[in-house]
């Protein structure tokens, strides 16, 4: 701090208090608050944050997938841990498929959920037996599901609680469409009855109450599983009203 003299001057001759400064050394430059007026962005700012590219992810390939749902459908890398998987089934163990150490398989077509118990993927061929004598070479085929089969195992679920999902289809294999929904249906003694029964079992309220979803799920997998479960019930709809003549 600079020091500085004080002097009194009072009337004539007499002397006044005042500060009197020390004039600056030569060379130093005053301290002053001028705001810097240089434009942001200017090419005089040389003050760049360089880009941190080591946790960059504009190298991956992204795809959609999944069913479209409210215009949308959802978007990831092969390496994600809900990246679309192939085709699933589910399995369900009956009283008698657990005497005879045999599971029966289900279609499950989007990703493997753990909420619900999930077998292995679909294989393209299923190596069965035939059913005649000896030597007889053996043919690649799937065992057709039956309607009765079906409804059996429906009730099991209804009784037990279980959290199963079994779809209508002939085959684990086959696409949830209405060629292939009603040829499984039509398996029934009573075709326009299964119908009826279906379309009361399928309605979306309905099959989530079953599965005990929440409305305001915003999970995943459920957005998942209720969009397949609405197709399903639309597609049972159709041919209610077909056959009725609606």
């Amino acid at each position: 701090m600079d020091k500085a003299r004080v002097t009194k001057k009072t009337g004539q001759g007499g002397r006044s208090t005042r500060l009197r400064f020390k004039q600056r050394p030569a060379g130093k430059s005053p301290v002053t608050d001028d705001v810097d007026m240089t434009p942001v962005g200017s090419p005089d700012d040389d003050k760049t944050l360089p880009i941190d590219t080591q946790y960059s992810d504009l190298d991956k390939e992204y795809s959609e997938w999944g069913p479209s749902i409210n215009g949308y459908r959802f978007v990831g890398t092969e390496d994600s841990p809900k990246y679309y998987q192939k085709r699933h089934n589910l399995v369900t163990e009956t009283p008698m498929s657990s005497l005879s150490n045999e599971k029966t398989f289900y279609n499950w077509s989007y990703m493997e959920l753990p909420k619900y118990t999930a077998a292995a993927p679909v294989e393209d061929n299923i190596e069965q037996k035939s059913g005649g004598g000896e030597g007889e070479a053996k043919t690649d085929e799937v065992v057709p599901y039956t309607y009765d089969e079906y409804y059996k195992e429906w009730e099991s679920i209804r009784k037990e609680g279980k959290r199963n999902v079994i779809f209508p289809l002939p085959r684990a294999t086959d696409e949830l469409n209405s060629e292939n929904v009603q040829k499984f249906i039509d398996t029934a003694r009573d075709y326009g009855g299964a119908l009826k029964v279906e379309r009361a079992r399928w309605h979306p309220d309905r099959m989530r109450n079953t599965l005990r979803i929440e409305h305001n799920s915003e999970d995943v997998g459920d957005l998942l599983l209720v969009n397949k479960i609405t197709i399903t019930f639309q597609i049972i709809n159709q041919l209610w009203e077909k056959y009725t003549g609606k």
